[in-house]
């Protein structure tokens, strides 16, 4: 009997990139001359010790806070650590009444997207004749609940009680702020985009009840006009109340990280039909357990119905069960590994 076909991912956030390549996370992001050069380093490491291509894409430096940004945070690099936003935005429920989101024409003035501009324009003459490409685009999303609480904080948890309009306020303009993004780019890059990929961490940290008035409504209005196609989410704290979302939503395909609230039966039964990546722990797996363990866990997952496996990595992850995991994998992948969109926003 022929092995059941299973896609597997095997995610590599910059920090591994940046360990392998022996340079820091700030010059990562900040100086494309050494992104260009991790990636260079990286990929080699990754296709001598695993024989694994991590591919050619470089890009130009954009964060998931990306959404955030265009409704005035300002995000920091330092040292060897991982991008952060330098201070809450609104620093009172009240505030939402002075954020106006920017314009399609007011978007190419934003610091942030002047600072991508120009890394992207250095990458462009630095990848020619290496054989990698630099593409630039903005066209993910966080999800809209996420980026308000990156915007307010967790004091957000409190206003959705006390001041329930407001925050639908803030939705409705960082809605309105990402579908000026989508207006923008799609002049700037000549690109319809009809696949929409939306990453929501935070949206799980509140009620399915709530969930659904305030985030799937918002979630909808983005979906609807830039998923035609094909939709895809990331969330890895929601709990089994907020999975019909997901089929409201008309979900394809739908990540939830190491999420330990939810198991494979979990979602195949309330999601039939739906592609979803049923992952390994980065921490606790990937990195506390045996290659044998790995193996274990790999060929487990496919027993129990997983239609996809996924692997985050992190630094100083073994080796080991880095092999281990890919050579598993690659028993069951699929012949000529099918295209599917990837995610189209980075996971950092």
């Amino acid at each position: 009997m022929k092995n059941p076909q299973i896609p597997f991912t095997l995610a590599i956030p910059p920090e591994v990139l940046c360990e392998k390549a022996g340079i820091e996370l700030h010059d990562y992001y900040c100086v494309p001359a050494k992104r260009l050069e991790t990636h260079q380093r990286a990929r080699d490491y990754f296709w001598r010790t695993f024989s694994h291509d991590i591919g050619k894409s470089v890009g130009s430096g954009i964060t998931s806070y990306w959404c955030a940004a265009v409704l005035g945070a300002e995000i920091e690099f330092t040292g060897n650590n991982q991008a952060v936003v330098h201070e809450r935005v609104l620093k009172s429920a009240e505030d939402i009444r002075k954020l106006v989101p920017p314009s399609p024409q007011d978007i190419p003035n934003l610091p942030r997207y002047r600072f991508l501009a120009a890394q992207h324009a250095q990458m462009a003459r630095l990848v020619k004749g290496t054989g990698f490409e630099a593409p630039f685009g903005i066209f993910g999303f966080q999800g809209p609940f996420t980026t308000a609480t990156i915007l307010r904080g967790t004091e957000i948890m409190m206003d959705i009680v006390l001041h329930p309009e407001l925050i639908k306020e803030l939705l409705e303009k960082i809605v309105e702020a990402q579908c000026n993004v989508m207006v923008f780019s799609g002049k700037e890059f000549g690109i319809t985009r009809k696949t929409c990929g939306m990453g929501d961490d935070y949206a799980g940290l509140i009620s399915p009840e709530m969930y659904g008035e305030f985030c799937y409504p918002y979630m909808k209005t983005l979906y609807d006009a830039y998923g035609i196609e094909y939709r895809s989410l990331h969330c890895e704290t929601l709990k089994r109340g907020h999975h019909k979302y997901l089929n409201m939503l008309e979900i394809d395909s739908y990540d939830p990280g190491v999420n330990k609230d939810l198991s494979i039966e979990d979602i195949l039964e309330d999601c039939p039909g739906m592609f979803f990546t049923y992952n390994l722990f980065t921490v606790s797996d990937m990195v506390n357990k045996t290659p044998a363990a790995v193996k274990g866990l790999c060929k487990d997952y496919i027993r129990r119905g997983a239609p996809g496996i996924m692997a985050e990595i992190t630094v100083k992850t073994p080796e080991g069960n880095i092999s281990a995991f890919l050579e598993t994998m690659r028993e069951y992948e699929p012949p000529g590994k099918k295209e599917r969109p990837e995610d189209l926003l980075p996971r950092d």
